[in-house]
């Protein structure tokens, strides 16, 4: 550093001073900024695993919600359609709402069944009803006849196999005999029309409608999917990724399986659905349990955490989701 001042005969003098920091001076600045980087740190990463706890909360409410509203919807939709009591089976089914309990899920895409010891047994729910707007009638249906003219409104169309169950405005119910495929596509029906529908009647697809839980081979998270007949073969949708159980009930409470009749009021569903990940701060909890619910507890929605009476804990974030649905069909 270069420093002009006045000497006795006041002449200006130039000066060096070349000096620089200290050895002590250095190593104290560096602790410091040790100090100020590592508190940083600390502060960053209790933000970061305060973030993933909040979101993977907000995940498991956000998923176990969904779900239940989407089962939900179609549970009220059960037996629309015009389905006669008892006087039909659609792919096997013939009660609008059937409740099949200690299902082992399937391994996907094999089809395979898992092994009890790493997957659960839950519930499946069938549903039968008129899900999907196949297409409209031409002209208006004659009372007596037994064939009609349609306009497809769906990609799917219908056949003699798993989709020859219609409704027609939710009203009557038929079943297909055959088709003639060219245009016009004109279907000739098992049963006569017990009444006359106007132009653009529509005709709705009765179906057999699906929830069940698989276990996917290449990761082994356990899905929740939603199959129906809208497919070739069938149409199947993922509609939550770590469900752990599933459990249904009747209301009043009936003898399993739960099958709908004029007595059973509404539907209580038991979702119970895991974080993706095992938490930083959840170390020492969130033990696996095979879950236990009171299926005869006639109570409010509620959410609950799920704590297990086993040893082990596997560090992952649990939530139940109970939701009584009334009935509408």
């Amino acid at each position: 550093m270069n420093i002009t001042k006045k000497d006795n005969n006041n002449y200006m003098v130039l000066l060096n001073d070349n000096r620089g920091f200290t050895l002590v001076e250095l190593m104290v600045s560096t602790v410091i900024s040790m100090m100020i980087v590592a508190a940083a740190t600390t502060v960053f990463n209790v933000q970061k695993r305060l973030f993933t706890t909040q979101d993977q909360t907000v995940e498991l409410q956000s998923t176990a919600k969904i779900t239940t509203d989407l089962m939900e919807r179609d549970i009220r939709e059960a037996g629309f359609g015009g389905l006669p009591d008892g006087q039909y089976s659609i792919n096997g089914n013939s009660a609008p709402i059937n409740i099949v309990n200690n299902v082992q899920p399937k391994l996907y895409p094999s089809g395979l069944t898992s092994d009890p010891e790493d997957t659960v047994p839950s519930d499946a729910l069938v549903l039968l009803g008129g899900f999907e707007l196949m297409g409209t009638t031409v002209n208006a249906t004659i009372m007596g006849s037994n064939t009609v003219e349609i306009e497809y409104e769906s990609s799917v169309e219908f056949n003699i196999s798993d989709k020859k169950y219609i409704s027609f405005s939710g009203i009557q119910m038929s079943e297909i005999a055959s088709i003639t495929s060219t245009s016009p596509v004109i279907l000739t029906l098992t049963d006569p029309f017990s009444k006359t529908f106007p132009q653009n009647t529509p005709i709705y697809l009765v179906e057999d409608l699906t929830y069940e839980r698989e276990r996917l081979e290449d990761s082994g998270r356990d899905v929740l999917r939603r199959i129906s007949r809208i497919g070739k073969p069938q149409k199947k949708i993922t509609i939550a990724e770590n469900i752990e159980d599933m459990q249904f009930g009747c209301l009043p409470v009936t003898t399993p399986p739960c099958s709908v009749s004029s007595d059973i009021t509404s539907i209580s569903t038991y979702i119970l659905s895991r974080s993706a990940s095992a938490s930083p701060s959840y170390k020492g909890k969130g033990r696996k349990n095979d879950i236990v619910a009171d299926l005869n507890d006639d109570t409010d929605d509620d959410i609950d955490d799920v704590y297990a009476s086993e040893e082990e804990t596997d560090g992952y974030k649990r939530r139940l989701w109970s939701k009584r649905i009334d009935l509408q069909q």
